[in-house]
């Protein structure tokens, strides 16, 4: 089998793992807690959250997971990492069902998510007029009626609710994180929430919710990811590459990506892509080198994929390419002789990694 570009098998972390089991433990328990997941860009998070997650839906008694990821400001709607994480679980439950998790909260949860407009209105559960809420209120109202929908899932199984990168979140998603790290509430929810403390200046916004989660009755446990040691790297090669590294191979490794994972991938694609006499020694320029070997088609995907800041999804993708086609005639390479829709289909076979800061 040919080499590949990442590892299929999760690599290292186990003390990590076993440092957020009490957490769960006593969520398991009732008893509701939080655990803040710290990384640099690169270092590993998401991956590590996803295994994560495998490994709770996998217990004797499963969690529920809810998983959204947040996107930087401005590219987003309030809420959406809640909304991304809660949907699919409201969407997917029966009409009774979707009443029960809602609850008193039932209005609220129409505003959020208001394609439920329809089923709810089936089930005559919905007023003749919606409750006109001041806006001081809002807000609260929407908190409590969030937290209401975890709690009543929490009474089936486990709730594991996971918000990536809150440092991009908005002020809403902030504020939800802070409420429910702060709120006592016996409930069997345990929040996850990974944010990279190098993008937390002072003058960040999520600094003083930090503060003020770190000042709760119940403080939450704090896990910062550190970069992989040599024989978690030896073994990231060995995942990767089929084989086990050699000296040479796993020095050069260590040193170029200073045990950063993303980094450690790039370089070893880099080994196999480029001349090793000219590997060159920053991240970006690895990326420009390899970025340079692409298709045509791979580089206009992208190209258009870069702007977004955030994952697109294949409609969106084909509707942005179809929206360039037509305003892209004075502009230069790199084009083809492709169609919107063929370019996408052929750069996203190309095996390429798109390099981003989870």
């Amino acid at each position: 089998m040919p080499a590949g570009f990442t590892s299929a098998k999760f690599v290292g972390r186990e003390s990590a793992f076993a440092r957020i089991a009490p957490a769960l433990e006593a969520a398991i328990a009732g008893v509701p807690t939080t655990v803040l997941i710290e990384g640099t860009g690169g270092i590993g998070a998401s991956r590590f959250l996803t295994e994560a997650m495998s490994r709770l839906t996998a217990l004797a008694e499963p969690f529920t997971v809810l998983r959204g990821r947040a996107v930087p400001a401005g590219t987003d709607e309030p809420y959406a990492p809640i909304l991304r994480a809660i949907r699919p679980t409201l969407l997917s439950a029966t009409d009774e069902e979707l009443v029960e998790l809602l609850g008193p909260g039932i209005e609220d949860g129409l505003r959020l998510v208001p394609e439920l407009h329809t089923r709810l209105a089936r089930t005559g559960m919905l007023p003749d007029r919606l409750t006109v809420t001041s806006p001081e209120r809002r807000q609260a109202r929407l908190l409590e009626g969030i937290l209401g929908v975890l709690i009543r899932l929490g009474e089936r199984q486990p709730v594991a609710l996971v918000i990536e990168d809150l440092h991009h979140a908005d002020a809403g998603t902030r504020a939800f994180a802070t409420f429910l790290a702060r709120v006592q509430r016996p409930r069997r929810v345990c929040l996850i929430a990974s944010f990279q403390p190098d993008e937390v200046t002072r003058s960040h916004p999520l600094t003083g919710e930090l503060a003020r989660i770190l000042g709760a009755r119940r403080p939450p446990d704090r896990l910062p990811l550190e970069p992989l040691d040599r024989d978690e790297l030896a073994d990231l090669i060995e995942a990767i590459e089929g084989e086990r590294p050699t000296g040479s191979a796993l020095v050069l490794v260590a040193e170029r990506s200073r045990g950063i994972p993303l980094v450690a991938e790039e370089v070893l694609a880099a080994r196999r892509e480029l001349s090793r006499s000219s590997l060159p020694v920053s991240l970006e320029d690895l990326v420009i080198a390899r970025l340079g070997l692409r298709s045509t088609e791979c580089r206009r995907v992208l190209r258009l994929l870069a702007p977004a800041a955030r994952p697109l999804t294949m409609t969106e993708l084909a509707d942005v390419a179809a929206a360039y086609e037509r305003t892209a005639d004075d502009r230069p390479p790199p084009r083809s002789t492709y169609s919107a829709s063929e370019v996408i289909g052929l750069g996203c076979r190309t095996r390429w990694t798109i390099v981003t800061s989870g």
